[in-house]
């Protein structure tokens, strides 16, 4: 109570008005003789522990080295999470994110054979057709 009275007179509250709890009043003292103020002292910008130019360059040479292996392997080789590595490919080195695929080179002769498919498709249907 001698707390709360203290800062009713101190801060000029009328007696009608809310004030803070007495155990609020003693921390936010606590805090300022301690820290020097009352807000908190978290750092306002969280500093990323693994996206650091060394990383960044590490897994640049990591890709040009093999660049066929995933994101995922590399993340495990280089011992960076997944996410980070992801990050840093996207962010940094400016890649997006793909799968090859692989496909099958046409010969000369698939034009005749495509030609010729429907045809001898339509041949096999006919004797078939003629038994039921």
């Amino acid at each position: 109570m001698a707390v709360q009275r203290e800062y009713r007179r101190h801060f000029n509250v009328h007696r009608n008005q809310v004030v803070p709890a007495h155990n609020t009043i003693l921390r936010w003292v606590s805090s300022v003789h301690t820290r020097g103020t009352l807000t908190s002292k978290r750092p306002s910008v969280v500093t990323r522990t693994v996206h650091t130019p060394e990383h960044v360059e590490s897994v640049r040479q990591a890709v040009l080295r093999s660049q066929s292996r995933s994101a995922q392997k590399h993340s495990s080789e280089l011992g960076i999470s997944n996410r980070s590595v992801s990050r840093i490919l996207h962010l940094d080195l400016k890649f997006q994110p793909y799968k090859l695929a692989f496909v099958q080179q046409l010969k000369p002769g698939d034009y005749a054979q495509r030609l010729n498919f429907p045809l001898e498709m339509e041949d096999e249907e006919t004797p078939s057709e003629t038994h039921q």
